[in-house]
């Protein structure tokens, strides 16, 4: 007879729940992050990704450098009881100390944890509860922040947060919070220009907190949460239009205002009475989602049109591996394939972060050697991002890079404009793994590959564990061969999609 797993009731502490930065970042990868966290069973609670666990529990090498690029710096235990180190915060602040790391911030039932606390001179005639002085936060982020608007909201909301708690303690709410991007460039966001919209999040966060249940909701963020397969499961049960690839928050909004709740509602409604019926949409945006719903509703694919792409006796395709903890691009993998072939695949592989120069040159003088018009296929935004940054960060042969800027093509362009799949994401692995394509690796993916990098640096050095390190490496080295080959698994498949009806 079969039996029910019983229920685990996750741990929380007593006494209403404390609100803390992370849920400002939950709250806007997914509502129901927040929700499940409070209110949900450790039953129905995924593992937390290695990948992710790190980066919660500040496990960063780029924090740590940056930290220690400061030199002289106090340090508040990052774990303990809340109180002493709420205790020996406000010590080192009323001290004076000069940066103050791992701080804790308290005031009722708001704690913060900001990366670093400055301290910084008042203006002449200003005083905060410690005398000429008052703290300003510093988050340290492993992402590159060239410009203020480059800045997420939730590291937005996480500064005024922090901001809001130290005018509690100082008497003096700081004008700036600042972020430390991966180039150790320093990003001042204002915090009265971010007030606003943080109390808004911060009053959805309270109603969950009471008991609100978010509206079934699914996007790719929602992947990194512990909770994804519940809302996965909650979004299908009630098969919520939230299940369409790409559907915003507010187009989720104006179609449920006209009564459009469901996949299949949106898949058969009649197209002029849609635009009606949701008149601030326009009708072209709506023939998009009706498309993607019908292709969830009826299991099928719908071509759009067939859009011609770039074709040479030689074609490449592209993709390259990179570690946000360390701040590296440690490996770039090209496929190299002529006619119907499977083509020849190279990598150029960072053993360490120092050798990321080293690579990148490597790469270039290959790239030197390739066909001029032959077609650089890649997947996504990212590789041209990193040519970008590389380039800026190293220079190199000015040719190859202008062949690689020049030839680049990315896939997803053409997908978006070419198809609609019953998928609710289109990520290189859900289309590619729609389409056949099958990676070697049970547990492929980008976050994996930065984990078994990670794993492999710990590794590598020591005897007893060298052989392991070198099987990781090939774990790494197999997943982006992968990648490119259903890089051109899909271009082939596009070539080959017939003509629209």
């Amino acid at each position: 007879m079969p039996t029910t797993r019983p229920k685990k009731k996750i741990s929380r502490p007593k006494g209403p729940p404390r609100i803390t930065a992370t849920m400002f970042y939950k709250h806007l990868r997914c509502p129901h992050w927040v929700y499940w966290d409070i209110h949900g069973d450790a039953s129905d609670k995924a593992e937390v990704n290695e990948l992710t666990q790190k980066i919660w529990e500040h496990g960063v090498v780029h924090e740590k450098n940056v930290v220690e690029n400061y030199g002289d710096f106090d340090e508040v235990p990052e774990y303990g009881d809340e109180d002493e180190l709420v205790k020996q915060t406000l010590e080192l602040m009323k001290k004076g100390s000069r940066i103050i790391y791992h701080g804790r911030l308290m005031d009722g039932s708001w704690v913060g944890v900001p990366d670093l606390l400055f301290r910084t001179t008042l203006p002449l005639g200003r005083r905060s509860i410690f005398g000429d002085y008052i703290y300003e936060p510093y988050d340290i982020k492993s992402s590159h922040l060239e410009r203020v608007e480059d800045v997420k909201d939730e590291y937005r909301f996480q500064l005024a947060f922090y901001a809001l708690i130290l005018e509690k303690l100082q008497g003096v709410r700081p004008e700036y919070g600042h972020l430390i991007d991966a180039e150790l460039r320093t990003v001042d966001v204002r915090i009265n220009e971010v007030l606003d919209d943080m109390h808004l999040t911060l009053r959805e966060i309270e109603k969950i907190i009471d008991g609100a249940k978010p509206a079934p909701f699914l996007a790719s963020a929602c992947k990194e949460s512990p909770w994804f397969a519940l809302c996965k499961r909650d979004a299908e049960a009630c098969d919520d239009i939230c299940l369409i690839y790409k559907i915003r928050r507010s187009d989720h909004a104006k179609l449920y205002d006209a009564g459009i709740k469901t996949v299949t509602e949106l898949a058969t409604a009649n197209i002029d009475d849609l635009v009606q019926a949701v008149d601030s949409m326009s009708r072209r945006k709506l023939e998009a989602l009706q498309r993607q719903a019908r292709a969830l509703h009826e299991k099928k694919l719908i071509v759009i049109q067939k859009n011609p792409l770039p074709t040479a006796e030689t074609e490449l395709y592209f993709d390259i591996e990179g570690d946000p903890l360390r701040g590296v691009e440690y490996l770039f993998g090209m496929l190299v394939a002529k006619g119907k072939a499977k083509g020849k695949y190279e990598y150029f592989l960072a053993p360490t972060p120092d050798d990321e120069k080293t690579a990148w040159y490597e790469f270039l003088e290959f790239v030197r050697t390739l066909p001029a018009d032959a077609p650089i296929f890649h997947y996504g935004t990212y590789e041209r991002t990193v040519v970008n940054r590389m380039k800026n960060r190293y220079g190199g042969d000015e040719k190859a890079i202008e062949k690689l800027e020049k030839q680049m093509f990315n896939l997803l362009t053409t997908v978006c404009e070419s198809v609609a799949l019953p998928v609710y994401f289109y990520s290189l692995k859900d289309i590619a793994k729609q389409l056949g394509f099958k990676w070697r690796h049970k547990a492929a993916g980008g976050a994996n590959s930065i984990t078994w990098y990670e794993q492999y640096l710990q590794l590598k050095d020591a005897k007893k564990t060298a052989a392991k390190a070198k099987k990781i490496l090939q774990d790494i080295i197999d997943y982006n061969e992968d990648d490119v080959r259903a890089t051109l698994h899909l271009k082939r498949w596009l070539d080959d999609i017939p003509e629209p009806d």
